[in-house]
């Protein structure tokens, strides 16, 4: 039954960012890289709205945060969160 939820967020995570026209590095994972561009400006940003990612620039990933796959309620938000931080705001791009 986990396997069915993580399968179904995964799915969702990654056709709404790919809509969003992020790209994400392919995973056998539960969670996922995605390029956002400017990795520790856009999780400050989420912060504010309530969601935490992992900035991967401590791995010398400085353009990528990490999400792991949470229940459908979290995805939501994280999306939401992300449109709004990446898309609206544009936050990647400074």
């Amino acid at each position: 039954e986990a396997r069915k939820v993580v399968a179904a967020a995964m799915a969702y995570i990654v056709k709404s960012l790919s809509d969003m026209g992020l790209d994400i590095v392919p995973t056998s994972t539960n969670f996922l890289l995605i390029d956002v561009g400017e990795a520790k400006a856009v999780r400050r940003a989420l912060l504010r709205h309530g969601v935490c990612v992992r900035d991967c620039t401590s791995f010398g990933l400085p353009r990528y945060i990490r999400i792991a796959m949470q229940p459908m309620p979290e995805c939501r938000k994280l999306i939401k969160a992300l449109m709004t931080v990446v898309v609206e705001e544009k936050v990647r791009e400074h």
